[in-house]
């Protein structure tokens, strides 16, 4: 992670409202790019360099999956099993140390 972000997560945790807006005004900004690129009819690879640069895709490695077993088996047992999706998602930022909101 670049200083940049580092320095910008500590300004902003624990401030929930600041980062919902923060993630919403990034979201509308690319959302806007990507519909100039595809309405010009531009390269089709920059679009997909501006979605590159605005999201990180982390892999589901075997700590990640070993953590969404147990969690799963977890929640099967007392009863309060939710989506395979959702289970993922929570392994990824448990098992990566990455912060995760939800609404």
């Amino acid at each position: 992670m670049n200083e940049e972000i580092k320095r910008l997560l500590e300004e902003i945790k624990g401030d929930k409202e600041l980062v919902e807006e923060y993630v919403a005004m990034k979201r509308e900004k690319a959302r806007k790019r990507l519909r100039e690129l595809l309405e010009i009819d531009k390269d089709v690879q920059e679009a997909k360099d501006l979605l590159k640069d605005a999201f990180v895709v982390i892999f589901h490695d075997n700590e990640v999956l070993l953590k969404a077993s147990e969690s799963w088996r977890n929640l099967k047992e007392s009863g309060e099993l939710i989506d395979d999706r959702d289970i993922l998602i929570a392994s990824v930022a448990i098992t990566k140390g990455i912060p995760l909101m939800t609404s």
